[in-house]
């Protein structure tokens, strides 16, 4: 029977997802941290989130709530300065895999080794990396600086501490790549969902 009010969608909201890739990457990566860390660390993640990870291609999607988990468990054991260390290193290691390894290039060879070069690239990174996590933008302020935000990010993300710490490891991992050591202001607004960096060096 028709009916004159339109049909409602029965489909439910995507939800936010990391390549699987990336977490494995990141996963990894805590070899380096030594095997008793290692340890350590995985012991804070619930095993549902480590069988996902160990189960998932590489090409899959996987709720990033896993790499918020993850990075939340090696800040409690490690602390923040070691958690944004180890955040930095996942993104130089990103920039030389397959994954992100194209946009890095890509850079180098339009806009040069500069901070700028990469930082205005992290929104073509994050749609590679992240689905449904809201977008990040880039604006350059100055020669030596930038504005980069995460807007409409879910809420797994802004009301991590750790994990928007995280992010802004990954932005000095750019600017590191463009050839300086640089230091970034992070202002977060959880209700609004977003995330602001302010990057300089």
């Amino acid at each position: 029977m028709n009916s004159r009010f339109p049909r409602r969608s029965s489909s439910p909201p995507a939800l936010p997802t990391i390549r699987a890739a990336f977490l494995h990457s990141n996963l990894e990566a805590l070899g380096a941290l030594g095997p008793a860390v290692a340890e350590r660390v995985r012991a804070r993640i619930p095993s549902e989130v480590l069988r996902d990870a160990d189960e998932a291609a590489r090409t899959a999607w996987l709720p990033v709530e896993h790499d918020v988990v993850l990075t939340e468990a090696i800040e409690q054991e490690l602390g923040r300065a070691a958690m944004r260390a180890w955040a930095r290193d996942g993104v130089l290691r990103a920039t030389e895999a397959p994954l992100l390894a194209p946009i890095a290039r890509s850079a180098r060879a339009i806009f040069g080794i500069t901070p700028h070069a990469f930082l205005r690239r992290a929104p073509q990174a994050w749609s590679v990396l992240y689905r449904d996590c809201g977008q990040m933008e880039y604006a350059e302020t100055s020669s030596r600086s930038a504005r980069v935000g995460l807007v409409g990010a879910p809420t797994a993300i802004t009301r991590s501490v750790a994990y928007v710490e995280g992010l802004a490891a990954g932005l000095e991992a750019a600017m590191k790549l463009g050839g300086a050591d640089g230091a970034v202001e992070i202002a977060v607004d959880a209700a609004a969902r977003t995330a602001r960096y302010s990057c300089a060096w």
